[in-house]
């Protein structure tokens, strides 16, 4: 037994993935520790412009985000040999397609100047989102394919350089050094080197070989065609549109200081999802794996614990909203004050929908689809009831308490018919 532990702690497979965990969390508080500190460097206006920017960068990437997931999924399912061909013909594929639209790009970038008109954003940082965007592509792509080769390390490592770059950013705000200048120039440098960095190591850890790109292709449109990689991809869509389309809205159509305010308040309602958000990817594993048992009793166990650390984080923001938002963000944030109490609502209904989505997702089921199918309706009511702050905070926690009520009740239901599978299976091998 003690062999097989330490064989098992030996593997770089394990001490990626360990790495890989623990690095989330870093990566995860420096961010955190880089949204208080520009929100005390540039208040509300400055503040809600940067948050904008990142909500921007990550509706964009979807298309990317989803394409990693399924490079990972298929190069990670073959043998090494095989899996270092695939990523280099990946690669090659990729390059050619890029090659093949850069008369888009440009058009892209030149789309620029006409941002600021579009967005409300500032033009110093509507300028720098399409770039910003095309290196959110490069460093995904390349990040996607030394995780699916098991780089778990470098890819960690690389991670955890390109947010300490960042907070760099924010330290010098902080302590007075410009302004959102500073902030933009350091964002551009955590996304560059990490690119620079991606590309270097995936050509010196990988040699060339010979590659045949047009199977590639063939094989992307049908993994793209495949319902589960649909179900995936409308999830990843539906929460990333949730995530962020609330601040994108309240930048467009209120005020510079209403923005930042909203922003902020977002961010604390994701708290709670940043300090679970790893255990709900070691819960996929775990319930996308039939041979475990207890898994209702985990399920329980872990929406009731999700349960009680809402209600008293919804308690501790509305018992010391002003403590709270003078320690983290300063005086400048006190408009912020009668929201504070409801982020705790959201963060924990947004957590539950999370969790949900990736139980049925481990268990490929079209429950899945649940969140998906409710996107529309949000964004239209958005649009009809967004007349003030209090209004989309208010919908963002009918919605999701709706939206967290159906994944119970699907849940319910999927357990029932499991039962009612096993009683039928049990009566057709028992003698008669």
């Amino acid at each position: 037994m003690k062999h097989k532990l330490e064989v098992i702690i030996r593997n770089k497979f394990f001490q990626g993935g360990v790495f890989f965990t623990l690095s989330n969390f870093l990566i995860g508080f420096l961010n955190y520790l880089f949204n208080f500190l520009v929100g005390r460097g540039l208040g509300p206006q400055g503040y809600g412009e940067i948050a904008t920017l990142f909500s921007y960068i990550t509706v964009a990437s979807i298309p990317i985000s989803i394409l990693s997931t399924l490079v990972i999924q298929k190069v990670s399912s073959i043998g090494y040999e095989k899996r270092v061909r695939f990523a280099l013909s990946l690669e090659k594929f990729f390059w050619e397609k890029i090659r093949r639209w850069l008369g888009l790009f440009f058009l892209f970038l030149l789309s620029s100047f006409l941002l600021s008109s579009l967005t409300n954003l500032s033009s110093l940082t509507a300028v720098s989102l399409p770039l910003l965007i095309i290196l959110s592509f490069l460093s995904t792509f390349y990040g996607a394919l030394l995780q699916s080769l098991h780089f778990f390390l470098v890819f960690s490592l690389i991670g955890v350089l390109g947010a300490i770059i960042k907070l760099l950013g924010a330290i010098g705000v902080f302590i007075g050094i410009d302004g959102i200048v500073t902030v933009i120039t350091f964002i551009f440098l955590s996304s560059i080197l990490p690119c620079v960095i991606y590309l270097k190591v995936f050509r010196q850890k990988i040699k060339e070989e010979e590659e045949k790109t047009a199977k590639i292709s063939w094989r992307l449109i049908r993994l793209l065609l495949n319902p589960r990689f649909i179900v995936t991809a409308s999830s990843i869509l539906a929460l990333t549109f949730l995530n962020n389309l609330d601040i994108i809205f309240v930048k467009k159509f209120f005020s510079s200081t209403d923005a930042g305010i909203y922003s902020a308040w977002a961010l604390f309602a994701k708290i709670i999802l940043y300090v679970i958000y790893p255990l709900i990817s070691i819960a996929f594993i775990f319930f996308a794996d039939e041979t475990n048992k207890n898994q209702t009793k985990v399920f329980v166990f872990f929406l009731s614990s999700l349960s009680l650390f809402g209600i008293g984080s919804s308690l501790i923001y509305a018992l010391y909203p002003s403590l709270i938002i003078h320690l983290i963000f300063g005086a400048k944030f006190n408009e912020l004050i009668p929201y504070l109490g409801y982020a705790g609502l959201f963060g924990s209904f947004y957590t539950a929908i999370t969790f949900m989505n990736q139980f049925f997702l481990s268990k490929k089921s079209y429950f899945a689809l649940i969140l998906p199918a409710g996107i529309p309706i949000y964004i239209c009511l958005l649009f009809f009831l967004g007349k003030r702050i209090i209004n989309i905070i208010s919908l963002n926690i009918v919605f999701s308490s709706i939206i967290s009520l159906l994944y119970l009740t699907a849940y319910v239901y999927h357990i029932s018919s499991q039962r009612r599978k096993a009683e039928a299976s049990t009566l057709k091998i028992s003698p008669t």
